[in-house]
């Protein structure tokens, strides 16, 4: 149901003050800037019904207020083309609701709303429903709280309506103990192609604003940026919700959360309901330290047993709770070297698509770590990218010169998959501190440069090769290297010998790569690894 802020009756009352309502043009010459006055208008009526259309050319007075207590009903705003650059003001209480067409803007440049918010008439809103759309090239600008005690202004979207390509500031709490604005969707709404900029709280014990999407409604094709408070004891930076039903979706948005400023709460994105994350690229910023001031994705409070998303990139602070989260499905590349934190030991993390998503930094989730389409890449120099839990990589590659501290499990008996160590321009070692498992389906694909004197390696502590895995071995060099010269592939730290080979390289067989004929050994290095010597 949509929100009056006027009674049914107190609307004819103010029709019968400020004139009958019926479409109409402002004129080039007003007497004032009081949208109620019919003066102002050509014909002399107020447009205020919901057939009505408010048009606007050139004008010498183009600052307009709307005041309230007031409820402004229309099918929609027209700006002919070169019309004015128009700011109307809704003030203490007044309600604006488009209808119908929503904002038409073809003047060629930019028209701006603001919405204030006022403790002693009411709160300002700014409604669209129906079919209706902000347009483009619109500004609309939410207040939040002026006075300790202060709701800030509110924009609301029912029914399709949409949000267009506008341009929406949504304002933190300004004073101490004042709130944030809201910019809500409901319904089949969208946020179609916009920018919308959700601010933090600017004063002691004020909450930011805050983005949310219920129901059946959608973040489209919308960018969403939440900043961070800009004062160590605000309560909040800005936010996004996604609270609505299985069909509602955060769609292709680009959805940001920064950092606080001054030890202020970083911006935060919230899927608390059943929402979908759909491809959307999610990019958290902060210093990587996992504290409240970083930028902040938090799916713990999901219904389903997890979410997926698009992408991850950024610094910030992943909270996961006993939830699982999918990275991926829009096929970039991204990486995340932030902190990913679960509770309970139970919080996992999913990669699927086709891009490559690399963690550069040590997490602290503990339920684990699937591949399943595309590439993950670990780089992290401390504690362990892929948190304490066991990888399981069933399909893409598992790579990088980093550390992982679970148990790595490597494709299945019918499914392939591949581990690759090095970041696939040089060799490099990969650190496992358990145990390394090569199913049937798997692949070890090796670089050596045999230029550089260098391949890659994996280190693992204790390593099982089951029947119908296989080695790939390429060089990157061109040298020919002198008979006795030894590269190590596997390092096995276990006092256990590798159990098994792989299908395609027994022990001691002998491969060509390159320029340079290598010896097969599983006793070597310190009699319990796989190493790789140059023969004559």
């Amino acid at each position: 149901m949509k929100p009056l802020a006027f009674p049914f009756i107190a609307f004819f009352l103010l029709a019968s003050q400020f004139g009958y309502a019926g479409s109409a043009t402002w004129k080039a010459n007003p007497p004032s800037d009081d949208w109620y006055a019919p003066t102002n208008w050509t014909p002399g009526t107020v447009p205020n019904g919901p057939s009505d259309t408010a048009t606007f050319n050139t004008s010498t007075k183009t600052a307009i207020s709307i005041s309230g207590p007031s409820f402004t009903q229309l099918d929609g705003i027209i700006y002919n083309p070169g019309a004015s650059a128009f700011t109307t003001i809704l003030r203490g209480g007044a309600d604006l609701s488009l209808e119908g067409m929503g904002i038409i803007n073809n003047s060629g440049t930019t028209q701006t709303f603001v919405v204030e918010a006022d403790l002693t008439d009411g709160i300002a809103e700014m409604n669209f429903s129906n079919g209706a759309t902000s347009g483009g090239s619109t500004s609309i600008s939410t207040f939040g709280g002026q006075t300790a005690g202060q709701p800030g202004a509110v924009i609301q979207f029912f029914d399709t309506s949409s949000a267009g390509n506008g341009n929406f500031i949504v304002g933190g709490g300004a004073v101490e103990g004042s709130f944030g604005s809201f910019t809500n969707f409901y319904d089949n709404s969208t946020a179609a192609n916009g920018t919308f900029t959700s601010n933090g709280g600017a004063a002691s014990n004020t909450s930011g604003a805050s983005i949310s999407f219920g129901s059946n409604s959608t973040a489209g094709s919308a960018t969403i940026t939440n900043n961070g408070a800009s004062v160590v004891d605000a309560n909040s930076g800005g936010q996004t919700y996604f609270s609505g039903s299985s069909t509602s979706t955060a769609g292709n948005a680009t959805i940001i959360a920064n950092a606080g400023s001054n030890g202020g709460h970083g911006g935060c994105i919230y899927f608390n309901g059943s929402a979908s994350g759909g491809i959307a690229r999610m990019e958290v910023f902060g210093n990587g330290a996992g504290d409240a001031t970083n930028g902040t994705l938090d799916i713990q409070n999901q219904v389903s047993s997890g979410v997926g998303i698009g992408s991850l990139e950024g610094s910030g602070l992943i909270l996961l709770g006993l939830k699982k989260l999918t990275v991926g499905s829009n096929n970039l590349s991204t990486t995340f070297s932030g902190i990913i934190q679960d509770s309970s030991g139970s919080g996992s993390l999913a990669k699927t698509g086709k891009g490559r998503f690399t963690l550069s930094n040590a997490n602290t989730y503990a339920g684990g770590t699937t591949v399943g389409k595309g590439t993950l890449l670990v780089t992290n120099r401390t504690g362990s990218a892929t948190g304490t839990g066991a990888v399981t990589v069933n399909a893409g590659t598992l790579g990088g010169t980093g550390k992982i501290s679970g148990a790595v499990t490597i494709g299945t008996a019918t499914t392939a998959a591949i581990l690759a160590p090095g970041n696939g321009v040089r060799p490099g070692k990969l650190s496992l501190s358990k145990t390394l498992t090569f199913n049937g389906r798997a692949n070890y694909e090796v670089d050596l440069n045999s230029t550089l004197v260098t391949a890659d390696e994996v280190v693992a502590k204790g390593v099982t090769i089951n029947s119908g895995a296989t080695v790939a071995i390429g060089d990157l060099g061109t040298a020919t290297l002198p008979a006795g010269t030894s590269f190590t592939l596997i390092n096995n730290t276990s006092l256990m010998p590798i159990s098994g080979t792989f299908s395609n390289l027994p022990d001691g067989s002998t491969i060509t790569v390159g320029n340079n004929t290598f010896q097969a050994n599983y006793e070597g290095g310190d009699g319990n690894d796989l190493t790789l010597t140059v023969v004559p």
